[in-house]
């Protein structure tokens, strides 16, 4: 019978140990950023738009793992155009660079209906979603830059542009 509470003890001591481990953390967020594009009516001839910015691997969800994360997955890339005022008919030649690779063009892309359609433009190639994540990992930020040319005879044009990293990653518990 002591031989028997003993091992038990035993078991359960064991038991407990393995169960002090904590599982990895999940982390599934979005990155995301807006440019606001402004154009002055045009006469026939477009003109060049031009915005860039730094988007950080930190946000809310992210904070407190920077540098610690075990694994990081981009799991997609897409922009939208989400706000729109001014001339109706204004068309835009557009390019979504990410650290000085383009990522994605239009051309004659008509603002407003992309807009009004919430039309949304994928990035889908594995090797431009594997960059990102070396670029997120390795220097916790991309630089993004979203430049192009514009025609809106008729009216003045300004647009709000929304591009959106998805991830997941994982981290130690604490």
């Amino acid at each position: 019978m002591k031989n028997i509470l003993k091992n038990l003890g035993i078991i359960f001591i064991v038991l407990s140990f393995t169960n002090c481990k904590k599982d990895d953390i999940q982390i599934n967020t979005k990155l995301t950023k807006e440019f606001v594009i402004r154009v002055n009516q045009t006469s026939g001839t477009p003109v060049n738009f031009i915005d860039g910015s730094l988007l950080r691997l930190e946000n809310k969800d992210t904070k407190p793992y920077l540098g610690k994360m075990k694994t990081l997955k981009v799991n997609s890339i897409n922009y939208k155009i989400i706000d729109f005022v001014g001339d109706a008919s204004g068309t835009i030649n557009d390019t979504l660079y990410l650290n000085n690779k383009i990522y994605h063009k239009n051309i004659n892309l008509n603002v407003k209906n992309a807009k009004d359609n919430a039309t949304v433009f994928k990035i889908t190639e594995s090797q431009k979603l594997e960059e990102t994540r070396n670029l997120l990992l390795n220097q916790l930020g991309v630089f993004i830059r979203y430049t192009g040319d514009a025609l809106c005879d008729n009216d003045n044009m300004v647009f709000k542009m929304l591009i959106t990293i998805d991830i997941s990653a994982t981290a130690p518990a604490e």
